[in-house]
């Protein structure tokens, strides 16, 4: 029973020596994104713990990247060495590419009804109030390839939302995609989590 009892307290003290030991480090090793999003000096709060899907750091700097949270997912693209006029263009252009792929286009072959494709407003692209440095926020559904512009109902599996963020400081412009399963839960997390997104000192 001793030896039992002496066991028990040998182990119990190991554990509380290694939870002492990551609370004094931090709390262990720093979530994949935010390290990645160090390297911009940038920083965001997501739903939960981040899993790297594919990175691109050129010379350790976050070029590109997408990271699987949960369900959701969260792809991330920086342009560096950028002035704020190429920064604003850039984001208004990638803006106007989205927003074309929802307006009607012409069939490639002749309709009984009508010779034109249309998308129906449900399923448009809806301005988000921005928050912060926000050239735009956007909330609309993507595809099972997490591609926008599926205009039916039954081709669009997630909710999407993207935004664009500049800071003269950094000079560069991130742009973010935020895609949840559809079918989630009621309040989607993408325009919380790309909100939240700020530039960091540096």
């Amino acid at each position: 029973m001793v030896e039992r009892l002496t066991i028990f307290l040998m182990l119990t003290a190991v554990l509380a020596g290694g939870v002492l030991v990551w609370l004094w480090n931090g709390g262990g090793a720093a979530d994949p994104l935010a390290s990645q999003l160090q390297t911009v000096g940038a920083a965001m709060v997501v739903p939960g713990p981040t899993a790297p899907v594919r990175i691109s750091a050129a010379d350790g700097v976050l070029a590109e990247g997408t990271w699987s949270i949960g369900a959701d997912r969260l792809r991330v693209r920086v342009t560096s060495d950028l002035g704020a006029a190429e920064s604003t263009a850039l984001a208004t252009e990638e803006k106007a590419l989205i927003l074309n792929l929802f307006e009607d286009h012409q069939v490639p072959y002749p309709g009984a009804l009508s010779n034109t494709l249309q998308c129906p407003d449900a399923l448009h692209p809806v301005d988000i109030e921005p928050r912060g440095s926000a050239v735009f926020l956007l909330g609309l559904y993507a595809n099972d390839r997490y591609a926008f512009g599926g205009c039916a109902e039954d081709l669009v599996q997630f909710r999407a939302t993207v935004a664009a963020y500049y800071d003269l400081a950094h000079r560069a412009l991130v742009r973010l995609e935020y895609f949840e399963p559809k079918a989630g839960e009621a309040a989607p997390h993408g325009p919380d989590a790309l909100r939240s997104f700020h530039w960091t000192p540096g």
